[in-house]
């Protein structure tokens, strides 16, 4: 078990912030898909006591478990107790859970690329409805990684991406719904533009 410490910031694109990673010689993995169900039982039981169970495709299959922390612990910053395992047969995990009554309740999809700098990691994520770069670690290095990066923790949000997706949901001429995949067009285009050799397609 884990304490997950995040920030999330919306940018236009990722140039600045991955010129800054190379002159700070960070790290990183290739940029690769992600695939993420978000699994419930019939009566909401998780999302009611604020817990989630996801299962994650990517570089690796991931099952995570994550769980709201004491609520007088304070900060800018998201805090969740998070426990993660890889899977080896994600289609049979998910038979299991499925079997002990949890269904899927929402599916989501990234691009993501991983940075290692120091003791954060910063992720590039490109989601349907935009472009975020997400920090996590202990706060402190947060907010030390931020500066170094040019990002205004102003602007910053320790929302989830489906709470985000929700209010993108609610402007004018927005789509409706609680899932956010890539309509196959958009999807193949930035699996060209990033050159991902494994879509999981």
């Amino acid at each position: 078990m884990k304490i997950e410490t995040e920030l999330k910031f919306q940018v236009e694109d990722f140039a600045s912030v991955q010129e800054r990673l190379e002159l700070l010689h960070a790290g990183h993995t290739p940029w690769y898909f992600e695939k993420n169900i978000v699994l419930d039982d019939d009566q909401g039981s998780l999302k009611s006591s604020s817990a989630l169970l996801r299962l994650r495709t990517g570089l690796e299959n991931k099952l995570t478990l994550k769980l709201p922390m004491d609520p007088t612990v304070s900060g800018l910053a998201k805090h969740r107790l998070e426990h993660e395992t890889v899977v080896g047969n994600i289609r049979d995990m998910e038979s299991i859970l499925g079997y002990l009554g949890f269904k899927t309740w929402l599916s989501y999809e990234k691009f993501r690329q991983v940075w290692y700098w120091e003791e954060v990691k910063v992720c590039l994520d490109i989601l349907p409805f935009g472009r975020f770069v997400e920090i996590e670690g202990d706060e402190a290095g947060i907010m030390n990684a931020a500066g170094n990066l040019g990002l205004d923790t102003d602007k910053a949000t320790a929302k989830t991406y489906h709470q985000l997706n929700q209010e993108q949901n609610k402007k004018p001429g927005s789509r409706t719904g609680d899932d956010f995949v890539f309509d196959p067009d958009r999807r193949e285009y930035l699996v060209r533009e990033l050159n991902i050799q494994n879509s999981g397609s």
